[in-house]
């Protein structure tokens, strides 16, 4: 089964870590993926509702920066049970 992911965030400025670290902000941030059905003549949407994410920036060498997630699979959330099961089992 193939999938695209697509993340969308604003990121809150976590002051303890410093100035080039960012925390995702939940309340505007997202992290969804569309599953091709019927051979793709559709496609289901889909969101993970339990992730966390945190950006680490550095401005003087872009290769330093990075990008630390977790996403919970159990929190899997396209809106079908059926489809869902399918997506939490192990293959």
């Amino acid at each position: 089964m193939c999938a695209l992911l697509l993340v969308t965030a604003v990121h809150a400025q976590d002051k303890a870590a410093g100035p080039a670290a960012f925390k995702m902000d939940h309340s505007h941030s997202s992290i969804g993926f569309e599953l091709p059905i019927r051979g793709g003549l559709s496609k289901v949407p889909g969101k993970f509702t339990d992730f966390e994410v945190a950006l680490f920036t550095n401005p003087s060498d872009i290769t330093k920066s990075s990008v630390n997630a977790a996403i919970r699979v159990a929190s899997v959330d396209t809106g079908i049970a059926e489809m869902e099961r399918s997506l939490r089992t192990a293959l």
